[in-house]
């Protein structure tokens, strides 16, 4: 599609860079286009912030059209960086699997496999990439979003990756890497979540660590997730404590993300609904809670507006 734009007068650009794009010269360069520019993007949520940020600047209004694509499972960090931004999205059909196998035939023809044992053993395969990239990620590369940092945090995924290809064993993984990775708060946050449901008491300790070793939005959502389950087997005794730090933890992260163009709605929907259940077992926030919380609430109705699970949470809080 994008090689018919040039035929009636618009510059096509298209993005070849695995780091961030540079947002401020993108903007000037764009700003001083004298006619409508395409953009095409391959792995969109790899750049959605750097986009985000581009699009809202006033300089570049009616400037920048965005034609972009990406696997379907990132959707949802594309719509929580985009929030209310106005886009059309459209689905692919599901390959079949006679055109998956051709596909990866493909991509091992061109090179762009390294090894087999990516497709016969992905157990072993996934092992051996985490403690083969570890040398290359370092909290500076964490910074800039190499290739190397970001390959590292998905692989790391407790979630989509990890649960999902490695089972029972999945916390053998973390417990090999360990020894590599310890220093990295991603590594303790992610073995949290893999075990919350298992133990409790573990996934909290694993959770304060990584706070700990870094303050940041996804750390501290983290454990003010975790907190909250704690709250629900805990005795009454210990609610509202847990409560307090599970609120503070979840609203340092939202106000964290107000500092950058990235607006997650998972802290939001978090800090709702543990406050909902915390208000239905008879508890009461504190002036300062209560503040916070008509803060947050402003927010989210603000940034997600379209999101139907705030628009419930939002719904329910007014009632207390």
């Amino acid at each position: 599609m994008s090689g018919l734009w040039p035929e009636i007068g618009h510059p096509v650009l298209y993005v070849h860079t695995l780091s961030r794009i540079n947002v401020k010269n993108s903007i000037e360069c764009i700003a001083s286009a004298s006619k409508t520019l395409i953009l095409v993007i391959d792995s969109f949520a790899d750049h959605v912030e750097q986009i985000a940020e581009i699009l809202r600047d006033q300089r570049t209004e009616g400037k920048l059209l965005v034609l972009a694509a990406d696997r379907s499972y990132r959707k949802n960090h594309i719509d929580t960086i985009l929030g209310v931004s106005p886009y059309i999205y459209r689905y692919l059909f599901n390959l079949e699997k006679t055109e998956l196998l051709h596909l990866i035939e493909s991509y091992r023809q061109l090179g762009l496999i390294g090894v087999d044992e990516g497709l016969h053993d992905p157990d072993g395969f996934a092992l051996k990439l985490a403690l083969g990239l570890a040398p290359y990620v370092n909290r500076t590369a964490v910074m800039k979003r190499t290739p190397e940092a970001r390959l590292a945090r998905r692989l790391l995924d407790a979630d989509k990756v990890v649960k999902p290809h490695l089972g029972a064993r999945a916390d053998e993984l973390y417990e090999l890497c360990k020894p590599k990775w310890a220093w990295n708060s991603r590594f303790w946050e992610q073995r949290a979540l893999l075990i919350v449901e298992t133990n409790l008491a573990t996934a909290l300790q694993y959770a304060r660590h990584a706070v700990a070793i870094e303050r940041h939005p996804f750390t501290l959502t983290t454990l003010g997730k975790i907190l909250f389950r704690e709250m629900e087997f805990s005795a009454p005794i210990a609610k509202s404590s847990q409560f307090a730090e599970a609120f503070e933890c979840l609203s340092e992260a939202i106000d964290k993300e107000g500092f950058t163009t990235r607006v997650a709605v998972h802290p939001f929907v978090l800090l709702f609904r543990g406050t909902i259940q915390f208000l239905e077992i008879g508890g009461r926030l504190t002036q300062h809670q209560q503040k916070a919380l008509d803060s947050h609430m402003g927010n989210a109705e603000f940034h997600f507006k379209k999101d139907a699970i705030i628009s419930q949470l939002l719904d329910r809080l007014e009632q207390f």
